[in-house]
């Protein structure tokens, strides 16, 4: 039950791995990785979230290191704001946003 649930978190924190990674956007603009565990037991969920920015390789360099740790990503977030179309295409570049 949700209760057990909260006690159980109370005693275990979730989050094993954070790292923001500066990602090609508006300045100071950051992916994030986030590694989550919600029993000892159980493996570490990896989330990778990069928002709405042109693809990274900052991003993608840190996702890389944590596979070289035996760790693989479990999810990837990426957002796009554009259609995918010509005209969307180039306003993503311009505005260093995705389709």
């Amino acid at each position: 039950n949700s209760l057990t649930s909260s006690r159980h978190l109370q005693k275990y924190n979730p989050f094993q791995y954070f790292r923001s990674v500066p990602v090609e956007h508006c300045p100071n603009a950051y992916g994030l990785i986030l590694g989550l565990q919600t029993n000892p037991n159980d493996p570490i969920f990896h989330l990778c979230y990069s928002g709405d920015t042109r693809p990274s390789s900052n991003l993608i360099r840190a996702c890389e290191q944590l596979n070289k740790q035996r760790c693989s990503m479990s999810l990837l977030l990426h957002e796009a704001t554009f259609d995918d179309d010509e005209k969307g295409k180039n306003e993503a570049i311009k505005k260093r946003h995705s389709t």
